[in-house]
């Protein structure tokens, strides 16, 4: 069962959200945008054009959001994963094996 909220408990975690804006550590937060307007920042902060990583973490990223958008940075690094491997391919950098095998060829 879900814990129900005691009383200052929002106050106490707002409080704590003020502190860390204040301190500049949630400025990936964009509390003025609306969600699309959050995502293209946050694409701007994350997207390296030179590389298929992603310039920050997640656990990083969501700290300096404030918790949000935990979705939205794992589908943006599959998406730099999966055009990683498109460029791949295109190039022929990326092979695969042509090998017949069977589930029991671990054990040989």
């Amino acid at each position: 069962l879900a814990r129900a909220a005691q009383p200052g408990e929002a106050d106490a975690r707002e409080a704590k959200r003020t502190k860390l804006r204040e301190d500049g550590k949630l400025d990936l937060e964009f509390r003025n945008l609306d969600d699309l307007g959050r995502k293209v920042k946050w694409r701007e902060a994350l997207v390296d054009p030179d590389s298929f990583e992603l310039r920050i973490g997640k656990t990083d990223f969501l700290a300096r959001t404030g918790g949000i958008g935990g979705n939205y940075w794992k589908a943006l690094s599959r998406e730099r994963a999966d055009a990683m491997v498109a460029k791949a391919k295109a190039s022929g950098e990326l092979w695969r094996s042509d090998r017949d095998c069977t589930p029991t060829d671990f054990y040989h």
